[in-house]
């Protein structure tokens, strides 16, 4: 045990700039989660207050299901495999051999692991950025960023 704790330990220090960058982007999704929230929720009280907010969010939504409301009756079974997904991505990242792989799977797991945690704590997820008929999060942009950076690095090593 003792051993498998100690190889852990140094398998997270030498890909701790990877996790940094997931822990980095999950923040950032989060922070913006939090101020659009909070906005939502003062322009659905009466305590609302009028001040000009410098950043303005023009939809905010509650997700419980996956994309596009899928499972949204049952958020424990989205919230358990959202958690097991993440964890995995968590796990499975330092066995990337190249750089750009594991920039592009941190960003998955950075925008992966900001969703699990409202999955966990809300049984939703808050998402702010429309885009035609859909709702998005700055997490998704970085799940889909770092699947394009990942598919991208794939391809182009094979060469």
């Amino acid at each position: 045990m003792k051993d498998c704790l100690k190889s852990l330990k140094k398998t997270v220090e030498m890909n701790a700039v990877w996790y940094g960058i997931a822990g980095a982007a999950a923040a950032a999704d989060l922070c913006l989660k939090h101020f659009a929230e909070k906005q939502y929720i003062e322009e659905h009280t009466e305590k609302s207050s009028n001040k000009k907010r410098k950043l303005r969010f023009r939809e905010v939504i509650h997700n419980s299901g996956f994309a596009g409301e899928r499972l949204r009756e049952k958020p424990e079974i989205v919230a358990a495999v959202a958690g097991i997904f993440t964890l995995f991505l968590a796990l499975r990242l330092p066995f990337h051999k190249s750089d750009k792989k594991k920039l592009g799977w941190a960003l998955v797991l950075g925008g992966a692991f900001s969703n699990t945690i409202d999955r966990v704590r809300n049984r939703y997820v808050v998402d702010y950025l429309p885009h035609g008929k859909y709702v998005y999060n700055l997490g998704d942009l970085e799940i889909y960023t770092g699947a394009a950076i990942a598919t991208a690095a794939e391809i182009l090593e094979k060469e």
